[in-house]
């Protein structure tokens, strides 16, 4: 048993609170568990609790056995002065303040019903990827969707927080933070990394300065991505090279570490050649970018407006130098999708939110629901509890309940874990 788990106890108030009596026999009452406090100190502050008729309000800790106080140096910090109640699972012990007055000492052994402690442990002893494995299915398939759904719009504001020191420090450029968060998703997963630095060592300011000449476009990314050799391996190459060395002394751009391009074990056609090839003609086509998605926020709208191709050069090419068959490279619908997840719906529910604009948050949300669910490991893992999500909300969701709950065995904050705890353990009582 971990602390965490009494903590859950207490703060829930998840044991039988009949009959409650301190070790040295006074009457205790919990009128409010207290506030949980996660740094220094002790565990619970602003408890109200009445022992033998007294009110009381002030800091509660709580320890697995009570001699744990005197483990953890407690009698010579005067920080924990202030405890009115130590809670333990196991009385061994007296304890005293650093005045070496005695602390009122509460015993939960007898009042935690048993068939709570083994469904916690289930869970802290579980070796899925999903801890609570089939007690997932006894949680109502209502209550799994709304807590999913919530956790769908943490993991939005997660990708939100990602920009926002940079949206600040670009005084709210709307555009340009969608340019950066496009570029980040242009990269896949290998390629994030490059391409975010690319777009910031190449700002879009400049790059619309000659929105109107595709061959300075990729010229300038491909240059800033240091992927253009002096030593052009052939003729196309060779006219990029010269564009970028002018417009590179310019602007003084630097362009980055050729060496941080992933290629290996990688599709052709997510090399970062073709991507930035494609990123080159969205930019110069589309021209505003963020004016036309605005426009409408539908799957549809969207999803035309991203489409895109290469330039002419990139039908029978991969890379420099090395011609292939002759093979249009269009974007497909499922990197459209990772587009619009991770970069066009994050900018603008912020948007929405910074403008007050309620009807467009909703837009934003249904386009997430517009969005077929995602299908990878984690997806599957779910699947084979019989959830399956119905959209990218909800995947969205379960990706970040993974994440952030399930990967690190979190239960005990979790709606759903608590549901699965709390269902059909007796002597629970409600503290109002």
């Amino acid at each position: 048993m971990k602390e965490s788990f009494l903590h859950y106890v207490w703060k829930t108030i998840h044991f039988d609170t009949f009959n409650l009596k301190t070790s040295s026999g006074h009457p205790a009452e919990i009128v409010k568990p207290g506030i949980h406090n996660h740094h220094a100190g002790p565990d619970f502050s602003n408890a109200v609790l009445r022992i033998d008729n007294t009110l009381w309000v002030g800091q509660v800790e709580i320890h697995i056995k009570s001699t744990d106080w005197y483990a953890h140096n407690h009698q010579k910090d005067k920080a924990y002065d202030n405890v009115v109640l130590h809670v333990v699972y196991e009385h061994d012990a007296n304890v005293r303040r650093s005045d070496n007055s005695l602390i009122p000492t509460l015993e939960l052994k007898q009042h935690i019903d048993q068939e709570l402690i083994t469904k916690y442990q289930h869970l802290e002893l579980s070796q899925s990827a999903i801890p609570c494995g089939n007690l997932f299915r006894s949680v109502p398939p209502e209550l799994k969707t709304l807590h999913i759904e919530s956790m769908a719009m943490q993991r939005l504001q997660d990708k939100i927080t990602r920009f926002q020191d940079r949206l600040e420090q670009q005084r709210m450029n709307w555009e340009s933070i969608l340019y950066e968060e496009i570029c980040y998703c242009f990269g896949l997963h290998q390629n994030a990394l490059p391409f975010s630095m690319m777009a910031k060592q190449l700002p879009l300011r400049i790059l619309r300065k000659h929105v109107d000449n595709p061959l300075q476009i990729e010229a300038l990314l491909f240059g800033t991505a240091g992927l253009l050799r002096s030593k052009a391996r052939d003729f196309y190459e060779s006219c990029l090279w010269e564009e970028y060395q002018f417009l590179k002394h310019k602007y003084e751009l630097r362009p980055i570490d050729a060496s941080l391009w992933k290629m290996l074990r990688m599709r052709p056609a997510n090399f970062p050649t073709i991507r930035i090839a494609q990123l080159s003609q969205l930019l110069h086509k589309q021209g505003h970018l963020f004016a036309r998605l605005r426009e409408n926020l539908n799957r549809v709208h969207v999803s035309n407006i991203l489409k895109c191709s290469t330039s002419g050069y990139w039908n029978n090419h991969y890379t420099f130098g090395k011609a292939t068959r002759i093979n249009v490279k269009t974007i497909g619908q499922s990197t459209i999708d990772r587009i619009i997840l991770n970069a066009v719906v994050p900018v603008f529910y912020r948007y929405a939110s910074y403008t007050n604009n309620i009807g467009m948050q909703e837009q934003v949300v249904e386009l997430l629901e517009e969005i077929p669910t995602e299908k990878n490991k984690v997806i599957s893992c779910f699947e084979a509890l019989d959830f399956t999500p119905e959209n990218a909300l909800q995947s969205q969701g379960l990706l970040q309940l993974h994440q952030k709950f399930c990967t690190f065995k979190k239960c005990l904050d979790c709606g759903i874990g608590h549901r699965i705890l709390r269902q059909n353990v007796p002597h629970e009582t409600e503290i109002h």
